[in-house]
């Protein structure tokens, strides 16, 4: 017999028991996905393996940039059947600052989507000296490979007719005739930047003349230092400088010299 405070339990209809199953499907999706984001970042900042950092990193790129519904966000549109993938146009796949030694386009981005979606390319800030499978990003506009360890540019930026900027800054770069022949001979089609800067045997003001004058139409940046351009030095030697600027103090030294005693 039911006591006075007992009530029953209303019955749910057919319309709210399908709202709680979907609102417990929805919230355990969500948890599964939380868990999945949890391994990745844990990949890409525990791993000590680069290739599966590399990984890690894309797969989040990606993701994020499906899941954005800006305008600016790049549209998917499906291939031929005969790929049986899909093609996020305007992509921009960043791996800086990754401690990358070597540089896999097979086994870490052709798994997450194809090469040739891939507009812009960021390599910066690790310690590559070649990019095998380069030539496979057919429709790359911009590549970063700047703070490397490159001793020359890729042979295969010639297999790159939409290349427009290319930064290759801060690498090992020397004035060979093979960079001049990959640049000049015949110039890059699309090429609209170029920054050799920092590197430190391309430093001259006749290959900096050069490549001006053979690439007119590309904004070329080369960190010169011999000649010393106008104003590089305080006075004409270095009895006439004044020893109370700062300028004038560290002038003597060069720039590993200053890096030295800073550690010290």
């Amino acid at each position: 017999m039911e006591g006075p405070h007992q009530h029953k339990r209303t019955p749910l209809t057919p319309s709210e028991r399908e709202s709680r199953k979907r609102m417990k499907r929805e919230a355990k999706a969500l948890k599964q996905v939380e868990r999945e984001a949890q391994k990745v970042e844990n990949k890409m900042r525990l791993d000590k393996r680069p290739e599966v950092r590399m990984a890690a990193k894309i797969s989040r790129n990606s993701d994020a940039q499906l899941d954005n519904s800006s305008e600016d966000t790049p549209s998917v549109t499906s291939l031929s059947n005969e790929t049986g993938l899909e093609c996020v146009a305007n992509r921009v796949v960043s791996l800086q600052d990754m401690s990358l030694e070597e540089f896999s386009l097979s086994s870490s981005i052709s798994p997450s989507f194809l090469p040739t979606s891939i507009m812009q390319l960021d390599l910066s800030h690790n310690s590559l000296s070649e990019i095998p499978g380069l030539s496979q990003l057919t429709n790359l506009a911009s590549l970063d490979i700047r703070r490397n360890q490159f001793r020359s540019l890729p042979q295969s930026l010639t297999q790159l007719p939409f290349l427009t900027n290319l930064n290759a800054s801060r690498n090992h770069l020397r004035p060979s005739a093979d960079l001049l022949v990959l640049l000049t001979q015949p110039p890059l089609p699309s090429l609209q930047t170029l920054d050799l800067t920092f590197n430190k045997k391309i430093f001259t003001k006749s290959l900096s003349d050069l490549l001006t004058s053979s690439l007119p139409t590309v904004a070329i940046y080369i960190t010169v230092t011999s000649p010393p351009p106008p104003g590089a030095y305080v006075g004409d030697s270095p009895g006439e400088r004044d020893p109370r600027l700062l300028r004038s103090q560290l002038e003597p030294f060069t720039t590993l010299q200053l890096r030295h005693r800073l550690v010290e």
